[in-house]
C-alpha cells in the first residue's frame, strides 16, 4: 500500500496546491502589457513630438527596457531561490530529453498530446505518470505510479516525488519524510543536486503549512556553488525575457519607419 493509499473518505476540507503557493511566493507574475504597450506608447510620443532621429530611436527604444530591468532587479531577493528551482527543472528536462528523446511538455495540452504519441508500454511508467500530472488525470497518474518500482534509493525517490505531487493536487497533506530518505540513500547522486532536492521538498512543506517557503532555498543555492554555464545562460534568458521582448519590438517599429521612409511611402508595418 503506497503513502496515500489510506487517505480515506471523511477527508477534511481540500487544501491549496503546495506546488502552486511556492512557484507564485518565488517566481513573480510576467505581465505581458507593459512589454507591448510601452514601445507603442514611446513611438507614439516620439511622433507627437516630431524628434529628430537619434532621440526618436532612443525614446522608442530605453525607456521601456530599463524600466523592466529596474523591476527585474527590485527582485533579486528572490534570485536564489528561482534558481534553486530552475535548476532542479533543468536537470529535470535534461534527463527527460535524454531518456525520452524529445523535449518535456511545458502545458497541460502539450502533456496530452506527448501521452497520445505514447500509449502505455512505449514510454517508461514514470514519465507517462509525470505527463498525466501535467495533463490533469490524477486518476491515471495513481495508477501508473502504483506500477512504479521500489527496488532502488533512485526509482523510490522517483516516485515518492510524484506522490507528493498527486497528493498536492489532490488536497492532501505533504509528507516528505519517504523522498528525503530515499533521497539520503541515493549514492550515485552528485551531492548538489541532492541538497538542491532536499531544499526543494522543504521549501514545499513550508508552503503546504503556511510557512517561509524561500528561506530553505535561498541556503541551498548559498551552499550548491556555481551553477553550470548553460543553466546559467538559460536562466538569464528566462529572467530578461521582458526587457528582450520590449527591445525588438521597438527595434520592430524603428525599422517600419525606416522602410517606410526609404520607399517614400510612408510606414510600412509588414
Amino acid at each position: 500500500m503506497t503513502r496515500s493509499a489510506g487517505f480515506v473518505a471523511g477527508r477534511p476540507p481540500r487544501r491549496d496546491d503546495a506546488y502552486a503557493l511556492l512557484y507564485r511566493s518565488v517566481f513573480d507574475s510576467t505581465m505581458v502589457w507593459p512589454v507591448v504597450v510601452g514601445p507603442l506608447v514611446c513611438f507614439v510620443v516620439a511622433l507627437g513630438f516630431a524628434l529628430p532621429a537619434v532621440p526618436f530611436a532612443a525614446v522608442v527604444l530605453l525607456p521601456t527596457p530599463l524600466l523592466l530591468a529596474l523591476l527585474v532587479f527590485r527582485g533579486r531577493r528572490l534570485w536564489p531561490a528561482q534558481e534553486c528551482l530552475a535548476w532542479l527543472n533543468m536537470i529535470g528536462s535534461d534527463a527527460w530529453r535524454s531518456e525520452v528523446g524529445e523535449r518535456m511538455p511545458g502545458s497541460a495540452a502539450q502533456a496530452k498530446a506527448w501521452l497520445q504519441r505514447h500509449p502505455e508500454g512505449s514510454a517508461a511508467d514514470s514519465f507517462r505518470a509525470g505527463a498525466m500530472l501535467a495533463a490533469g488525470w490524477p486518476v491515471d497518474a495513481r495508477e501508473a505510479l502504483n506500477r512504479l518500482p521500489t527496488g532502488s534509493a533512485r526509482e523510490r525517490h522517483r516516485r515518492f516525488d510524484l506522490e507528493m505531487a498527486l497528493d498536492a493536487k489532490e488536497g492532501r497533506p505533504l509528507d516528505v519524510a519517504a523522498a528525503d530518505a530515499a533521497l539520503r540513500e541515493d549514492a550515485e547522486m552528485p551531492g548538489v543536486e541532492k541538497g538542491l532536492h532536499l531544499a526543494y521538498h522543504a521549501a514545499l512543506l513550508a508552503a503546504d503549512r503556511g510557512g517561509d517557503c524561500v528561506r530553505p532555498l535561498v541556503a541551498a543555492r548559498a551552499s550548491a556553488g556555481p551553477m553550470p554555464r548553460a543553466f546559467a545562460r538559460r536562466i538569464r534568458l528566462v529572467r530578461y525575457r521582458g526587457v528582450i521582448a520590449a527591445l525588438v519590438i521597438g527595434a520592430w517599429l524603428l525599422a517600419a519607419v525606416l522602410v517606410g521612409a526609404a520607399t517614400a511611402g510612408g510606414v510600412v508595418w509588414f
